[in-house]
């Protein structure tokens, strides 16, 4: 286990809850983070421990994790995350691909992990969020997301984010498993889009932990963990995203296979287009009306 102390506070009560469609919540949200404060954030399909990345060993601590602990994924905006790319790791039939923009396709929708260049990614994040075979996983938020349109007011372009839940126990999947989860570390706050989401979660059609999909040297897009999306849905989505070039196959190989709590959200099979597709999985992750 963890041995350091935490500095964290494991006794605040009941966390508050706010909301990103506002003002006062987006500057509400801020204000904990910059206040060495983890926030649960809503993604609309799941929730997220989202804190500031010289945080990492407490909350480590709070969420009771083991060592060595697991390479953290990133919340960030593709307009920053694309300077992290080291396109001479990557196969060259993705790399004019990924060059074009097109990984910002999938924004708000997976995880995707890219060999990163060391040169250029954030001093910050290279202690904590780069794997042995240098590679960042991140997870595109919109670039009008309030809460990093206030973060980039302060200097601040990224954020670290583990999953809602104690280590090895089951992950916060609605708003109030995510209020338990919040008491347990000793999180003040919980971030929602909108006061909406709290009378709309239990119709969500997509549920659960994000896909990660892996693009790298090989002539592949490897599906590593079919989390909320089905894998047909996933290579649909790629395709139609321009992430399935000629000479590039689409791999579904589970890095860390376990039980779902859902079953994967599959689109109906008549959605072929980006626009479509996309618009159907945000819907059914409670993201869009």
């Amino acid at each position: 286990m963890v041995e350091s102390k935490p500095i964290l506070p494991t006794n605040l009560g009941v966390p508050e809850t706010t909301f990103l469609n506002t003002a006062e919540g987006t500057k509400r949200s801020v204000n904990t983070l910059l206040a060495d404060r983890p926030i649960i954030l809503s993604g609309g399909s799941m929730y997220g421990t989202v804190f500031l990345p010289h945080l990492r060993a407490d909350i480590a601590y709070v969420r009771r994790e083991t060592e060595p602990w697991e390479t953290v994924s990133v919340l960030t905006t593709w307009s920053h995350a694309q300077n992290w790319i080291d396109y001479q790791h990557l196969h060259p039939n993705l790399a004019l691909p990924i060059r074009e923009g097109h990984l910002k396709n999938l924004t708000n929708l997976m995880f995707v992990r890219f060999p990163a260049n060391l040169d250029r990614v954030d001093s910050a994040l290279k202690q904590y969020c780069i794997n042995s075979q240098n590679e960042i996983q991140v997870f595109f938020m919109p670039e009008n997301y309030p809460l990093f349109k206030e973060l980039n007011r302060q200097g601040i372009n990224s954020l670290l984010v583990r999953s809602a839940n104690i280590h090895n126990q089951a992950e916060a999947l609605n708003y109030s498993e995510a209020q338990k989860y919040a008491i347990q570390i000793g999180a003040p706050l919980i971030v929602l889009n909108h006061p909406a989401y709290l009378s709309e979660e239990a119709a969500r059609a997509r549920v659960g932990g994000n896909n990660i999909i892996r693009f790298g040297p090989q002539p592949e897009a490897e599906l590593l963990r079919q989390g909320n999306t089905a894998a047909d849905t996933t290579q649909r989505l790629l395709s139609a995203a321009h992430l399935l070039p000629p000479g590039i196959v689409f791999k579904h190989q589970e890095a860390k296979p376990r039980p779902l709590a859902f079953l994967p959200y599959e689109c109906p099979k008549d959605l072929v287009s980006l626009t479509d597709l996309t618009a159907d999985l945000l819907k059914a992750g409670g993201l869009q009306a």
